[in-house]
């Protein structure tokens, strides 16, 4: 949806390219977004930071403000949702 009201090119990128695979991404010239209610997931994390060292632009999309996603983006869009309730499934 970015793409669309932007008009810029986006797409998606898992975080096990750099995480798991070690893949060299090149971030320099993007927005980098990472999503997370808690905004503790770990694979997110890395990939902010990856893109932060490169020099990208940073958001974080999580509940909240004191979390570790939110203090290394830019920019920060708190949701404000509440505490996660949710049961463990398969």
């Amino acid at each position: 949806m970015f793409g669309t009201y932007a008009g810029l090119p986006s797409g998606l990128a898992c975080c096990s390219i750099l995480t798991a695979y070690e893949g060299n991404l090149d971030l320099s010239d993007a927005v980098v977004f990472g999503v997370s209610q808690s905004g503790k997931a770990a694979d997110a994390l890395a990939v902010m930071e990856h893109a932060k060292k490169q020099g990208a632009v940073v958001v974080s999309v999580t509940n909240y403000a004191d979390s570790p996603m939110a203090k290394v983006a830019d920019f920060s869009l708190l949701c404000n949702a509440g505490e996660e309730k949710s049961v463990a499934a398969t």
